[in-house]
């Protein structure tokens, strides 16, 4: 057997090269030639950069899940008192405030929709399930709800964004400019999950056998 990363992969009956760890291992002969593609010194073990960004990329996702479970819970909370509105009812009123001119059936859905929607992604990334997928729709939410930011922005629209119930993040009051910043700041983070091919502490690389996807 020869390589260049140590043993990663044994080799097989007529010689042929088995995978030892999912990192893609390939041969012929009588010998077998080491190749990876999952960014590891030995297959299975995480070079030195690669465990730094991995820690990094572990804190990013759980950021990210724990921003979209808070919002999906503020969406779908029950009323607090008997005078106070639920959840879904703030969430409507404030799609209302956006003056998008949609029909009252496409409001119920969008009110029932996108905060399952965001709590289904937060459940994922918390887990670390399908992680790059859930991250990927994660970005796509956020970036169609700074679209619509922009456009009440465009349109002198003094309303709340109702993206956290009464509460905010960074950003509260009336949307401003600082909602681009706040959005900014979770798209690159659900990017930068998006785009690390292997994650630690999650389903996918532990249950799963050090998934890709």
């Amino acid at each position: 057997m020869t390589g260049t990363q140590g043993s990663c992969c044994k080799t097989g009956e007529g010689g042929a090269a088995a995978d030892n760890g999912g990192c893609g291992c390939k041969g012929g002969g009588a010998g077998v030639q080491v190749t990876t593609s999952c960014g590891t010194g030995s297959c299975g073990a995480m070079s030195g950069a690669g465990l730094v960004w991995g820690v990094v990329a572990l804190a990013l996702r759980l950021g990210v899940a724990a921003v979209f479970l808070t919002a999906a819970y503020m969406k779908l909370r029950p009323a607090p008192g008997p005078m106070a509105m639920s959840g879904p009812q703030d969430f409507s009123g404030a799609i209302k405030a956006f003056r998008l001119g949609l029909p009252d059936e496409m409001i119920r859905l969008t009110t029932s929709a996108v905060p399952w929607t965001e709590a289904i992604c937060g459940v994922l990334l918390l887990i670390g399930l399908w992680t790059r997928a859930a991250a990927t729709v994660a970005a796509l939410l956020l970036t169609g709800f700074t679209a619509l930011i922009a456009s009440a922005l465009a349109r002198d629209l003094s309303i709340k964004c109702g993206c956290f119930g009464e509460a905010g993040l960074i950003c509260h009051g009336p949307i401003s400019a600082c909602k681009y910043l706040e959005n900014g700041i979770f798209i690159a983070a659900a990017v930068a999950v998006m785009l690390t091919p292997r994650h630690l502490v999650s389903v996918d690389d532990g249950v799963l056998g050090r998934r890709r996807w």
